[in-house]
């Protein structure tokens, strides 16, 4: 490793063989001048041990167990690798795709991708949603599953027209935050007229639970008033992703389209 020889314990030691693994990924990725303890060290590091343990669990068969033939198969390697050095690994939370063109056709779309299905529509590179992760719960928080019925869901892509003429895509992933997360993004659009961007990273408050086991969440601190009708209250000091993300497209009769990205969850917004 970095032109040092390491000498640890062979097969059958799994440590030996993952560290083996995980030092061949990082192998001429960390830059030390970017710092100790920085994102950029860390964070490869906590991606790399992550990596392992997924290629470790491919490697593994029942018949044999860990092999390290499978482990360091080059090709496997070498994708690892791409994965690593590519765009953050994001491991939970659904995704929200919204879409508007310049014909003003809309489409917003949410993926369980949190907790996936393991099922891809063959030639699209769709995921299929789970819908058993993103079931409705009641009081007991026990799923509402109701026989010969379709599955309830948390899920709900967004269409909105406005009076002015202006159409948007939206849509939340944030599994019971998803409802909030929505209604409130509605309510800063169409009640206080605020703009897109504006109207998704305002901070959010949600509702966890019902009667006198509820509590009333926040990222942002409480009137009095609210908090004496809400004695079981917890506030944040900043945005956070528990209280879902928000993504949101929009198209205009004229003028351009735009697009806003809720900072959450890392969403982005692209315009083309």
């Amino acid at each position: 490793y970095r032109d040092a020889l390491v000498f640890t314990a062979p097969d059958p030691s799994l440590s030996g063989l993952q560290m083996q693994h995980t030092l061949a990924l990082l192998e001429g990725n960390i830059v030390p001048s970017r710092g100790w303890g920085s994102d950029h060290h860390w964070g490869l590091i906590a991606d790399a041990l992550a990596l392992t343990h997924q290629q470790v669990e491919a490697a593994t068969r029942p018949e044999d167990g860990l092999s390290q033939q499978r482990l360091m198969e080059p090709n496997a390697l070498t994708q690892a690798r791409k994965t690593l050095t590519g765009p953050p690994i994001v491991r939970r939370g659904s995704t929200q795709i919204s879409v508007v063109d310049q014909a003003g056709n809309m489409a917003a779309l949410t993926l369980t991708n949190g907790e996936a299905s393991g099922r891809l529509i063959p030639g699209c590179g769709v995921l299929l949603n789970n819908f058993l992760a993103s079931l409705e719960r009641g009081p007991d928080e026990r799923p509402w599953w109701i026989g010969r019925q379709r599955l309830g869901s948390l899920l709900a892509p967004t269409l909105l027209h406005c009076r002015d003429g202006r159409r948007m895509a939206l849509g939340a992933g944030g599994s019971s935050r998803i409802r909030s997360a929505l209604v409130q993004t509605l309510v800063n659009l169409l009640d206080f007229a605020l703009p897109p961007d504006q109207a998704i990273t305002k901070p959010r408050l949600h509702v966890l639970g019902q009667d006198d086991d509820a509590i009333l969440g926040a990222e942002h601190d409480l009137p009095d008033a609210l908090k004496r009708r809400w004695p079981r209250h917890r506030t944040l000091p900043d945005i956070d992703m528990y209280f879902g993300g928000v993504q949101l497209a929009e198209w205009r009769p004229s003028g351009p389209l735009t697009a806003a990205a809720d900072p959450r969850r890392d969403g982005v917004a692209l315009l083309g």
